[in-house]
């Protein structure tokens, strides 16, 4: 996946930080999700006005948000807050 707001290494990193686990530790991106999917997703909904999905998907145990600002939103099972990162 070419670098961006929504690169592979920009999700890694936002679950490695909230994980608190070495980004080596986690499972390749891949296995969860087609990254240059939601890539394309979300370039196509900055072209049009209006336009704001969200992508969620499950990934090394959490739940990870990315909207189309490219911020990465990772919810840790049994924690209250989500973190934030927008890259």
């Amino acid at each position: 996946m070419r670098d961006g707001p929504t690169s592979a290494s920009a999700i890694v990193s936002a679950v490695a930080e909230r994980t608190r686990t070495p980004e080596d530790e986690l499972p390749p991106l891949y296995e969860s999700i087609d990254v240059d999917a939601i890539q394309a997703l979300l370039a196509h909904a900055a072209d049009r006005p209006g336009a704001a999905p969200s992508v969620t998907f499950p990934y090394a145990g959490c739940t990870v948000t990315v909207d189309p600002d490219g911020t990465v939103r990772v919810e840790v099972p049994g924690e209250n807050e989500a973190t934030d990162t927008n890259e």
